[in-house]
């Protein structure tokens, strides 16, 4: 009885305490956040995450099941199922608590599909999986199909039951899993409310072409079109018919509308048109018979077809008939009615009939043209020969004849003989009418006979045309060959000199056969030569052959008559002066000569051998010609080389030679004097005595040294500059000591919050500011800076009685560098109160610190203390007293309205965090009450423990407090029970 007493108090006390809550609404709200993320999601990495979202919102769990839910298992609420697992007896619930399901696809573009789930009813929790309602839709024409997997998340409700000695107790756990089977959807897309089209042509079968406009129609795909497409027909059938079509088939006019577009086609045929009667008519009004019989009687021709048909109709064959308008073919339009057509005829035109007029030999009779006879074919004609040619008699029978024109050429020809003509009488005269040679008479020609004559040779006379031909006639002719005389040979003057060279081109002159001449000095062509001569300085000596005569044709002779005009130069009036110089002195070393000669007479002159002398210069004008001026001639001499004088150029401070020697050379006894030589970048400083003197004995040298030293240098400015131009310092480098090329060196400055950017020479940039100073232009070095990055400042916030860091941070611009200006506000921390605050531990006073910006890292440190103020009541609580310290037996000191309390002292029993906003219960105490108190039964003034600001009073954990204190209140119980 004790063991079940003890065992009914302790079920007693700790059976509220096992009273377990879960609220699926947690896990609801988790899972349908992730119903969009987890449409992608494989199951694997679905399960684990839906485990996790349980995992982390249950209150109790167990083990989840390995088991996928099957059939055992109902998916409806309230149904259960009991089972034993190792003695106490289960029953297992499932209910299913996704409100949505999880899906994923394979294969779906997202672009082009929607997917929408809907369940039937309300969506509770007692919704099958398998009754979900799944719509694809698309905006665009596509034929698809995917695989939807659709699962569900389960949560398996588990309740033990056991037998206890009261009777029994049931405890409710649960776990959870995703639907391991998913359920498996094949979902065919096509455009929502999508219709087939069928279209509707109406066919000509002998074209191929349509006759009136296709037809589209339309309707939902699978429906049956074939009442649409009669509809359409009957609709038609009227405006064909009167179109003169007739109906022939059809094809696919029965069917169902398709996702692709379906062809209905009506076949039709034209209706027979009219007949079309082609006659052929002969439109020559006056025919013989033969024509008549030729064209005959032909008959029409009857030509069939369809209605609106083109056809061709010919003309027929018809000998020596043609069209009217050169057309063989007719093309006709059928209609409804009979037509009537016709190709007019013509005669052909035939070859001509020639009549020919010759003579006997069979040459056409001049003047007389043949006779041309033209026609129709069939045409008749009748032929008479000429009665009278002039000179000709007929031969032939003069009787007519007759005959048809035909398709060839014909020719009817008469002969005649021709009578004698009148003579040709010919003469032979020069071109003044002269008669040189007898004439010359032709008889006995036959009238229209041609003749030629050739031209006679007379001598000395040549004639102008070889030949003269003509045409006998009745009448006299007179032919006359003129002749004009020969040619006679030229006459030639030629001008030379003394000597026999020609001077001038020849003269010629020309004329006819014993025509005069005159080629002397009256000649004005001569008169002319002999004055251009003249004004070369030519004199006439001497004229040879025949000055005048006549022209002769003779070939034994080249020319009627040959001159020679024989010239000679005039003495020139220029002389050349030829002479013999010294060169250094410019003196006559030698009698100068003087030469003389005729006009553009050439001359030569020679140098002479001088003693004592050797030419060292001969003139470009040692030969030439004699003229109107004069020249000199002059050979430079100098004396016999002697010694030699060695001219150097030394710099004074380094004795090196800063030049090429030049070396002169004389006469013995010669003087010389020269000048220095110019060099660049030096001056000269020091003429030697020996600069002038004479030329020494042969192989002496004389050494004339010429000392120089460097030009000035100009300055060389350096320049220290920050990017902007800013001057920082200046140098100057150079002086009076300082020559051309010496090296100079400038060195790198260093400046507070700067740093080297670039070094410059000249404008140029360069490693190192170093070269050699210019004696031309002065030189600028210029160093560049630029100002430091600035180095950042911290700031850091400290407790003072713990040393502790409350926080930190860090000052700097984004640009800030070297020198700017930065400031920096301590923070109101609550808990704590400001105290100090240094900058790289120089205190400065007020909330903020100030500084600027250097090279190095800098420390700003704000000094702070917890604050610890005691609480100040504005409105204080009436303070109580009595003998127990009860709080319930409390009185107040003063039962007066509106007369407060004054407080003598009123004091916290307990420092209060001020970090944290809340209400703490305080006990205060008059003074007079506490010296109550003390005389009476002191009361305690009630300590309470302040709870934290924020902290969430947690029920299980002051459940599971009180039930420890409980278990060791049990405890001693039981021990005492058990001392009983």
């Amino acid at each position: 009885m004790k063991q079940f007493l003890k065992i009914f108090v302790v079920v007693i006390l700790i059976l509220p305490f096992f009273t377990f809550v879960l609220d699926p609404k947690i896990a609801y709200a988790a899972i349908e956040q992730r119903i969009e993320a987890a449409k992608n999601e494989s199951k694997a990495e679905l399960t684990k995450n839906l485990k996790q979202i349980f995992q982390n919102n249950a209150e109790q769990r167990i083990n989840t099941v390995d088991t996928p839910l099957t059939n055992k298992f109902s998916y409806k609420t309230g149904e259960s199922t009991k089972y034993s697992e190792g003695g106490p007896t289960w029953k297992k619930e499932a209910y299913v608590i996704s409100m949505n399901p999880i899906y994923s696809t394979v294969g779906v573009d997202n672009s082009l599909l929607s997917i929408d789930y809907k369940r039937p009813g309300n969506g509770t929790t007692n919704t099958d999986p398998s009754s979900i309602s799944i719509t694809a839709k698309t905006n665009k024409k596509i034929d698809t199909s995917f695989l939807l997997e659709v699962r569900s998340v389960y949560t398996v409700f588990h309740t033990l039951e056991r037998e206890v000695f009261w009777g029994s107790s049931e405890q409710t756990l649960y776990s959870q899993d995703v639907l391991d089977t998913p359920i498996s959807i094949r979902v065919h897309v096509t455009k929502d409310n999508e219709e087939g089209a069928v279209k509707v042509s109406y066919v000509d079968v002998d074209t191929g072409k349509t006759i009136m406009n296709e037809s589209i129609l339309k309707g939902k795909i699978g429906n049956s079109y074939t009442q649409d497409v009669q509809k359409d027909y009957i609709a038609k059938k009227e405006y064909i018919k009167n179109q003169h079509y007739q109906y022939v088939s059809e094809k696919n006019t029965t069917g169902s509308y398709r996702n692709e577009e379906a062809n209905a086609e009506y076949r039709f045929e034209r209706e027979p048109g009219g007949n079309a009667t082609i006659n052929h008519v002969n439109t020559e009004s006056s025919l013989n018979d033969k024509q008549r019989e030729a064209f005959g009687t032909p008959a029409p021709d009857i030509l069939k077809g369809k209605y609106g048909e083109t056809i061709t109709a010919k003309a027929k064959t018809i000998t020596h008939y043609e069209t009217i308008d050169g057309k063989d073919e007719m093309e006709l339009k059928l209609d409804e009615k009979p037509q009537q057509k016709s190709f007019n005829y013509k005669l052909k035109q035939a070859k001509p009939l020639t009549v020919k007029y010759v003579d006997q030999n069979g040459t056409p009779i001049p003047g007389v043209d043949n006779k041309i006879i033209s026609g129709k074919w069939g045409d008749k004609y009748t032929v008479t020969p000429r009665e009278e040619i002039p000179f000709y008699t007929l031969v032939d029978s003069s009787e007519k004849k007759e005959g048809y024109l035909t398709d060839n050429n014909q020719e009817i020809v008469y002969h005649y003989k021709v009578s004698k003509g009148a003579p040709v009488v010919i003469h032979y005269v020069d071109e003044e009418g002269k008669t040189i040679h007898e004439d010359k008479k032709l008889t006995g020609l036959d009238y229209g006979s041609s003749f030629k004559e050739m031209a006679i040779n007379i001598q000395h006379y040549r004639q102008k045309k070889d030949a003269i031909s003509g045409q006998i006639t009745d009448k006299q002719q007179e032919i006359t060959f003129v002749y004009e005389k020969n040619d006679g040979k030229p006459v030639i003057a030629r001008f030379q000199d003394d000597k026999g060279r020609i001077i001038h081109e020849s003269y010629l002159m020309y004329g006819k056969h014993d025509e005069l001449f005159d080629a002397s000095e009256k000649n004005k062509a001569v008169q002319a030569i002999l004055t251009k001569l003249k004004g070369s300085h030519f004199t006439l000596k001497d004229i040879q052959g025949e000055q005048s005569g006549r022209f002769s044709d003779s070939k034994d002779i080249d020319y009627s008559s040959e001159l020679i005009y024989s010239l000679e130069k005039d003495n020139a009036p220029g002389q050349v002066n030829v002479r013999f110089i010294d060169k250094n002195s410019q003196k006559e070393i030698a009698p100068a000569e003087i030469l003389t000669g005729r006009y553009d007479e050439h001359y030569a002159t020679i140098p002479q051998f001088i003693k004592g002398y050797h030419l060292v210069n001969i003139p470009d004008n040692i030969s030439g010609t004699f003229g109107d001026t004069s020249s000199e001639v002059k050979y430079l001499y100098e004396p016999d080389v002697g010694g030699t004088v060695e001219l150097h150029y030394i710099d004074k401070d380094t004795k090196e030679e800063i030049s090429s020697v030049d070396i002169k050379s004389g006469g013995v006894g010669q003087d010389y004097d020269f000048e220095p030589k110019k060099i660049n970048r030096y001056e000269l400083v020091d003429t030697p005595n020996n600069a002038k003197g004479t030329y020494p004995l042969p192989n002496q040298i004389i050494k004339v040294y010429y000392s120089y030293t460097k030009t000035k240098a100009k300055p060389v400015h350096v320049i220290y500059q920050d990017m902007d131009g800013k001057a920082l310092a200046k140098e100057e480098l150079g002086g009076d000591e300082t020559k051309w090329g010496d090296a100079f060196e400038t060195n790198i400055k260093s400046f507070t919050g700067y740093n080297l950017k670039e070094i410059t020479l000249n404008g140029i940039q360069v490693s190192e500011g170093v070269g050699q100073f210019d004696d031309t232009n002065e030189q600028t070095v210029i160093y560049r800076y630029d100002w430091k990055k600035a180095a950042p400042v911290s700031v850091q916030y400290i407790d003072d009685d713990s040393q502790e860091m409350i926080s930190q941070e860090e000052i700097l611009g984004e640009d800030a560098i070297f020198g700017d200006s930065f400031k920096s506000s301590a923070k109101n921390i609550p808990g704590y109160t400001l105290q100090v605050g240094d900058l790289n531990g120089q205190i400065q006073e007020g909330n903020s610190i100030t500084g600027t910006y250097t090279d190095q890292a800098q420390q700003v440190t704000y000094h702070y203390k917890k604050d610890k103020t005691k609480a100040i009541i504005k409105d204080p609580s009436t303070p109580y007293e009595g003998s127990n310290g009860n709080e319930n037996s409390s009185t107040n000191v003063e039962n007066a309205p509106n007369n407060p309390i004054k407080f003598q002292k009123s004091q916290a029993l307990e420092l209060i965090p001020v970090n944290k906003k809340s209400s703490y219960p305080i006990a205060f105490a008059d003074e007079k009450l506490l010296e109550r108190q003390a005389q009476d039964n002191p009361v305690k003034v009630k300590k309470v423990k302040l709870p934290k600001a924020g902290d969430d009073t947690n029920s299980v954990t002051t459940g599971f407090g009180a039930l420890l204190m409980i278990m060791s209140l049990i405890s001693l119980y039981i021990r005492k029970f058990n001392r009983l």
